[in-house]
C-alpha cells in the first residue's frame, strides 16, 4: 500500500530534488519549493524538516525528509552533511548567543 502511495505520487507530482545556495537548502518537488531546516546529521542518514509554508497543517504538523546515504552518489552525501552540520553548528550559536 505504502509502495503504491509513492508510485502514485511520484507520478503526480514528479521527482524530487535537494538544491542548496546562500539563503539555505531547498526540497523542490514538482513546482513547488519548501525550505529545509536540518534536525539530524550523521553517517548514515541526514532528517531535516520540510517548512511548508502558506499550510496551517505545516505549521501544527511538520514534514520532514530522511535522505539515506545511499540515496544520493558518495560526494552529494559529502556536501549535503557538510552543509547540514554548519547550519546546525551556527543554528546552535545563535540560540547561545541570545541568551
Amino acid at each position: 500500500m505504502i509502495l503504491f502511495y509513492r508510485l502514485m505520487r511520484r507520478v503526480r507530482v514528479g521527482p524530487s530534488f535537494i538544491t542548496i545556495d546562500e539563503n539555505g537548502a531547498f526540497w523542490q518537488q514538482g513546482n513547488k519549493v519548501h525550505a529545509m531546516e536540518f534536525v539530524r546529521v550523521n553517517g548514515v542518514q541526514i532528517i531535516a524538516k520540510v517548512m511548508r509554508e502558506g499550510s496551517w497543517l505545516g505549521r501544527i504538523w511538520p514534514s520532514y525528509q530522511v535522505i539515506y546515504r545511499d540515496s544520493l552518489s558518495y560526494h552529494d552525501y559529502r556536501v549535503l552533511r557538510s552543509f547540514a552540520a554548519q547550519q546546525k553548528m551556527l543554528k546552535r550559536s545563535e540560540v547561545t548567543s541570545k541568551h
